[in-house]
């Protein structure tokens, strides 16, 4: 396979390879040096197609060298993957600045996944208590592998602190090779477009960097304005910065996105988006302060009701149901929607008897109790 120069064949290795990894990671030690010696290949289609496998691979391997038992008994191979990632973070710069439009595209990708997965996902800085989440992460998306994956402590290959020491630095590179680019340029512009969607991924995702990728992403972007030449870009960055107005986490840069993207032309869709999110707000907050209050006066009577006497099933159930229908009455004269459920959990816990079921479970009870000649205790019926 590696002696057969044939670009077709390469993609072969490459596909088979990535699928041979998903199915056993501990195929990676023999795979990955492969997929980076075709990172040198002189076809771009070639090196784009291992720049995605890359890419995929890049999460698993650092997995495997988080586990302890395997990097005891093949420590030898655990280096061997460490030192390769590294060489494909170091290729991944590398063609970042190279000749070709679609590789240096697909290079943004792979640097966007080192960022996310070797910066710390938490404001404080470098993790000092890595390990204590590592069987929640998720297989998929930004935070499939973080640095709390890694063992306290750290193990012989890999250290938390080096780690995000080298994602910092691919952050920088990548800042730079954006503030470089003439967005005037058609290739440039859609590279552009790129390492704007990458990087504000990074920053929304990854609070330790936000400050510095957005104070960048922003600086360049007031010096454009809207015009033939900049429109690969402009369209890209609006379509890019329009979702960070509805995110809580970026509510810091809220007024400087707003100014860029009106300087830009998109001031009428960021004031509809603005006003849409103040309206959703101000309705959550509303219904939240108006479903507390309306419990509250809904429940009062009831509650007080079952504190001082002793009801049946039959009574309590419907205690619960005037309790609920008042409630409703509430919210509907205030215009609040309240979900039904949401009331019944709520009256539900303040008041019914906990040994009291629907009205469906004490019919089948009911059932079940034919042949009893008098009828069952009320406080264990149901």
């Amino acid at each position: 396979f590696e002696s057969d120069n044939r670009p077709s064949m390469k993609h072969f290795i490459v596909v088979f390879l990535e699928e041979f990894c998903k199915v056993s990671q501990f195929v990676l030690p023999a795979a990955l040096p492969v997929i980076l010696s075709v990172l040198s290949n002189d076809n771009a289609s070639v090196v784009k197609r291992a720049l995605v496998a890359a890419n995929n691979l890049y999460r698993p391997a650092l997995k495997l060298l988080c586990d302890k038992s395997y990097v005891e008994r093949k420590e030898d191979d655990s280096k061997k993957v460490y030192e390769t990632i590294e060489e494909i973070r170091k290729k991944a710069l590398e063609l970042l600045q190279g000749r070709h439009l679609a590789c240096r595209i697909a290079s943004t990708r792979v640097l966007q996944t080192i960022a996310l997965s070797q910066l710390s996902p938490d404001a404080s800085g470098p993790i000092a208590i890595s390990g204590r989440v590592a069987n929640l992460r998720p297989k998929t998306g930004p935070n499939a592998f973080t640095l709390l994956n890694i063992p306290r402590g750290g193990n012989a290959i890999l250290h938390a602190a080096m780690l995000e020491s080298n994602a910092k630095n691919v952050v920088s590179k990548m800042l730079d090779c954006y503030n470089k680019l003439d967005l005037e340029k058609a290739t440039d512009a859609r590279l552009g477009v790129q390492l704007t969607s990458s990087l504000s991924s990074i920053s929304l995702q990854r609070p330790t960097v936000r400050g510095l990728i957005m104070e960048s992403l922003l600086d360049k972007s007031k010096a454009i304005k809207e015009k033939d030449e900049t429109l690969i870009f402009v369209q890209g960055f609006k379509s890019n910065f329009f979702p960070l107005l509805k995110v809580e986490t970026m509510k810091d840069f809220k007024a400087e996105i707003l100014d860029v993207l009106t300087q830009l032309g998109g001031a009428e869709t960021a004031a509809k988006i603005m006003e849409k999110q103040a309206r959703i707000k101000k309705k959550r907050g509303h219904v939240d302060e108006m479903d507390l209050r309306a419990v509250a006066e809904g429940t009062a009577l009831p509650a007080e009701m079952l504190k001082q006497q002793h009801f049946s099933p039959g009574e309590a159930l419907a205690l619960r149901q005037m309790a609920v229908e008042r409630i409703i009455q509430n919210c509907s004269e205030n215009r609040i929607k309240v979900p039904r459920a949401i009331i019944l959990a709520r009256v539900t816990s303040d008041f019914v008897p906990p040994r009291v079921g629907s009205a469906v479970s004490n019919r089948k009870s009911k059932r079940k109790r034919t042949t009893r000649s008098s009828p069952s205790h009320p406080e264990t019926e149901g």
